[in-house]
């Protein structure tokens, strides 16, 4: 990219400006009044930010460089924590395997008292999906019925999933 006049030019809107003009090779417009723009890092944000290229400045060298900006992406704390909420509940697996979950439920200090729960239960249903199947199912109703029984929120049980399925 090159500036000039208080705007960025790429090599073809300079050809395009000067069609009669021949250039040095390699391409150097800067007996035109040209100035080279030289990339430099992008600045680090966080999940709720985002980096703007704003313009163009001088480094401590007199180069010119692009200009960043932080901005974010959200005007108020509520707009951000929805979109926290938003983007957690898209990473909740929708299954896992019986493996993981009870990995998961054993690292959290919840596996004894989930077993006891479900064999001292009355859901028959419950207890064979826990001694038999091969996943376990987010949205399996008896899940959250269960998870309810032992105090957990959907938010910790999401937790947990998300848990599981990094094991």
């Amino acid at each position: 990219m090159f500036f000039k006049d208080n705007t960025l030019h790429t090599e073809s809107e300079i050809r395009a400006l000067y069609p009669n003009t021949s250039f040095s090779t390699p391409f150097n417009p800067a007996d035109l009044g040209f100035e080279v723009v030289f990339d430099t890092p992008k600045p680090t944000c966080t999940s709720v930010q985002t980096v703007i290229q704003d313009g163009t400045e001088l480094d401590s060298k007199g180069n010119r460089v692009f200009k960043y900006t932080i901005q974010n992406m959200f005007n108020t704390p509520e707009e951000e924590t929805t979109y926290l909420a938003q983007l957690k509940k898209a990473t909740v697996p929708a299954s896992v395997t019986m493996r993981q979950a009870r990995l998961a439920l054993h690292q959290s200090n919840l596996l004894v008292q989930v077993n006891t729960a479900i064999t001292s239960g009355t859901d028959e249903e419950l207890k064979i999906e826990w001694e038999y199947a091969t996943e376990l199912k987010r949205d399996f109703p008896s899940l959250v019925i269960l998870a309810t029984s032992l105090s957990l929120t959907e938010t910790q049980l999401d937790d947990l999933f998300i848990l599981a399925g990094t094991l």
